[in-house]
This record gives C-alpha cells, structure tokens and sequence, in this order.
C-alpha cells in the first residue's frame, strides 16, 4: 500500500470519528480556518472589512467569518434573513468560547442580552409581524454579559468598560439586516481578564446561541386575551403556533452554530474559509 493511500485513509478515518462525536454531541460542527485580517478591523458594525470572508450557515440563514492576529479573534455574524433581527435582538446572541477545541462552555459573551428592545411595547411587540418590527427604530444596549458557565450568575460590562480590557463588540440594526462584530484578546494578559485564553496556531471551540424567549420578561397578558384563541374573552386573536389556537404566540426556536477555528499566524493573510461540515 502506497504512502499517499495510506494519508488518505487516515484522513478519512479521522474524519469519520469527528463525524461520530459530532453526531454523539447531537449538532453539526463547521470546521473553519481563521486568518489574519488583510486591513485593520474597525468593530463599527459594518460588513466592509468581511467582505468575501463570511460563511453561509443554510439552516440558520446566517453568515459568520472569523479572523485572527497574534493578539485578538475577530468573529462576526450577520443575518441573511429579515425575521433575524427582531429574533436576535429578543432572544439574545451569547458567543461561547472553548479554548481547547471543544464544546465546553468556558466564556460566554453576551449581546445584545434580550428581552424586548427599549421603548417597546411589550404587547404590540409579540401581537405584531416580525416585518413591521423590522422598521421600528432600535436602542441597543449599552452592556453586555461575561459567562464562566451555564450555571454561574454573568457579570455585567458597559461597552466603555470592556473596551478598557481590549474586548469589544458593536452590532447594527437596520431594516431587515443584523450585524454583530467582536474583538476579543486571545490570550489573558495584565488587564485583560476576559481574553479566549488560546494562541495563534490553537483551534478554538466557538457556540453561537441565542436564548428561549423569556414571557415573563414580556409582560402583560398573552396575545389575544384571556384564552388567546378565536372566541376567547378580551379581544381579537393571536397569532398561534403552527397555525392552531392556544396561549402562546409563535416563538422560534434558539440558534445553535457550532464552530471549531483553526487558528492561524499573522504572516498568513487571507479571508476565513469554510473546510468542511463535521
């Protein structure tokens, strides 16, 4: 057996067993090379700098991109559908980051946090259509939350104060369009706590995940009144899900987007690729 059939059969099997886990772990990993930035990346919440450096995620309908230098990771996301904006923005977009490649949730940063968007109405918010929330103006936050886990309480940061620490995010919101950018330190320095904890040529293990829609942050009652259903008491009725009457309204389910980054070093410029589907 040649040298060369025996590389490729190792690569399939390594293949093979990553398939395996993934499948064990129940999601799809998209395995993704990350470079350095070929320009200086302004985290302003505008796509120019990501232009041909974004993947398409077909089940989310989300492009995301990921470039590196030998001090910070540049991660971006941006919607490829107009119901993304008004979802992201009440459900929450939490980046988790597993500096040993894997799936653990070691730091987590959260924003926007979720919730309905300030000045809102709670109630319009849930009884109208995602396309009319699309042109209703947009007050991002101005914190964000640091997570050591799931099960930890977060840590609240103004935008001002984490910008001190060298990590920074920015997100954008227009009509039918969402853009997240953040720039994070890879390694955890002197005045830097909040840092992935990885080095260039490390593969880092990233979850995009938005959170369940919390109804009792809404208030007020659910849409449609009493008994929410055609014929219910206190007025007209809500939108169901799937079509069929009941108490709650139409609620997406969360994002999920499993990532493992390879890491590379500056002097290798060139835009973040897609590899291949684990």
């Amino acid at each position: 057996m040649s040298l060369s059939t025996i590389k490729k059969l190792f690569v399939s099997l390594v293949a093979f067993i990553m398939l395996l886990a993934t499948l064990a772990c129940g999601g799809k990993v998209y395995v993704v090379t990350s470079v350095p930035p070929p320009n200086e990346i302004v985290v302003d919440g505008v796509a120019e700098e990501w232009q041909g450096a974004l993947s398409f995620i077909e089940d989310e309908e989300l492009f995301v991109g990921f470039m590196n230098d030998q001090t910070y990771l540049y991660v971006c996301l941006k919607s490829g559908d107009e119901r993304s904006p008004a979802r992201l923005m009440r459900q929450g977009l939490t980046v988790w980051f597993d500096p040993a490649g894997g799936n653990k949730k070691v730091l987590g940063i959260k924003y926007p946090i979720g919730g309905p968007p300030g000045g809102w109405n709670s109630q319009r918010m849930m009884d109208q259509p995602d396309d009319t929330q699309e042109t209703r103006p947009r007050r991002l936050p101005a914190e964000l939350e640091i997570l050591r886990s799931d099960s930890e309480f977060p840590a609240t940061m103004t935008l001002e104060q984490a910008k001190k620490e060298g990590l920074e995010v920015k997100a954008s919101v227009t009509t039918g369009s969402f853009m997240y950018e953040l720039r994070i330190p890879l390694a955890i320095s002197e005045g830097r706590t909040v840092a992935v904890g990885a080095q260039p040529n490390g593969v880092v293990g990233i979850l995009f995940e938005t959170g369940k829609l919390d109804m009792s942050r809404m208030g007020g009652r659910p849409p449609g009144g009493m008994g929410g259903a055609r014929g219910g008491m206190g007025g007209p009725p809500g939108r169901m899900s799937g079509g069929r009457a009941g108490m709650m309204p139409d609620i997406p389910e969360p994002i999920k987007i499993r990532a493992r980054i390879q890491l590379v070093p500056a002097e290798k410029a060139g835009p973040s690729l897609l590899l291949n589907l684990t």
